[in-house]
Order: C-alpha cells, then structure tokens, then sequence
C-alpha cells in the first residue's frame, strides 16, 4: 500500500473505526489493516508538545532556558524512540536564548538561535527542521531546512545510540510588537512530523513606535 498516496483516507478511515467501534474479525488480514490505518495517521504528524516554562528547570545562572521532553511519538520508519516509560529519562532537549519562566522575549528584525539535543534509535540519512511563528495573519515560516545534517555535531550519517546535537538560528519576523505569540519548531522526516516543541515569544519593536506628534 502506498501510505502517502492514502494517507488521508487511512486516517479518516481509523477515525470512524475509533467514534463507530466497527467490529473487525481476527484475522492477517484485519490486523494488517489495522497496522496500515495507524501508520498512516502517523504519518499525517504528530501534534506539538506543549510545555509550562514555569514548571521547568533552568540551565545554571544563564537566561537560557530548556525544555525537556518527555512526551515522544514514533511512526515506522522515524528514528526517534517510543515515548519513554521512565519520564526521568529525556529523550530531547530544547533549549532557547532570551526567555523567563513564561515566555520568550525577541527583537523584531534580529537574530536568535537556539540548540535541540537528542538521541536517535535507528540510523537516519536526512531529516528537515522548520521553524515557525503563528502571527495574527496566520503561520509565517521562519527558518525551514531540507536537512539539518550539515549542522548537527557529530555530523551525517546520524547513526543510533550517538547524542547528537542540532544548532539552528533565524531571523526575526519584523513585525509590530505583539505578546505572547505561539512559535513551533519541527523536526521532518520528508513532510511529516516527527517532534514538534511549542513554546510563546514575546516581539518587541527595535524602534520606538512613532506617536502622534510625530
């Protein structure tokens, strides 16, 4: 089965099976359906993590502050692991310059970067990253990369049981000063979702804002 050529009509089909509790006999041919379905709603990505920054630790004395996960999804072929069943044991790291326990506070027109550490369970060739701010008009792309190997250390090919770390910066959306704003980062495999952090950024203007004297 083609999963992307399907993918859409695998996830509303495993939708109706979940609201309907359609009955299914056993059989190889009903579990390999049911295996496909889920892959293929897997595969539609996943949604982003979502974390309180006043409920996490700091790094030392620094205003750099990370976000751990602990919530992970895997589809079949995405070389990340399965969410950990001991919460302790963090499978990624995000951590991001210029924020406080509630958010992140940014200059529009100026440069910010930012560092993901993880660990990978299976070997990986390429995977993509984008970033992403949700302005009042809508999603506006930040930073989008097709592969993020040439900016990992250690370097491609990303092989498994090795930490690696993921080094990324971006630009500033010049926009009007706006508070508390959703931006997400996404790591891809092809076009799909494999891990998605969330967090709110704060825009404040580099100039003053003219009054109406001015």
């Amino acid at each position: 089965m083609n999963v992307w050529k399907y993918r859409h009509l695998g996830m509303i089909v495993f939708s109706v099976s979940l609201s309907a509790n359609i009955s299914i006999p056993p059989s190889s041919i009903a579990m390999r359906w049911r295996r496909e379905t889920l892959r293929m709603m897997l595969y539609m990505g996943i949604p982003c993590v979502a974390f309180t920054m006043a409920n996490l630790p700091f790094a030392s004395e620094t205003n750099i502050h990370s976000i751990r996960l602990s919530y992970f999804k895997r589809t079949g072929v995405d070389p990340f692991p399965k969410e950990p069943d001991d919460t302790t044991r963090w499978v990624a790291t995000f951590s991001m310059k210029d924020c406080n326990e509630t958010s992140c506070k940014f200059e529009a027109g100026s440069r910010i970067s930012g560092q993901m550490k993880f660990d990978l369970v299976e070997k990986a060739d390429k995977l993509g990253s984008r970033l992403t701010l949700e302005t009042p008009a809508g999603l506006e792309t930040v930073m989008e990369s097709e592969n993020i190997c040439p900016t990992t250390s250690p370097q491609c090919p990303l092989l498994a049981g090795i930490p690696y770390t993921y080094n990324f910066s971006a630009i500033v959306p010049d926009k009007p000063s706006f508070n508390y704003r959703p931006m997400y980062l996404e790591l891809l495999n092809g076009t799909a979702r494999i891990l998605c952090f969330k967090w709110y950024i704060r825009i404040n203007e580099i100039d003053k804002p003219p009054t109406e004297s001015d």
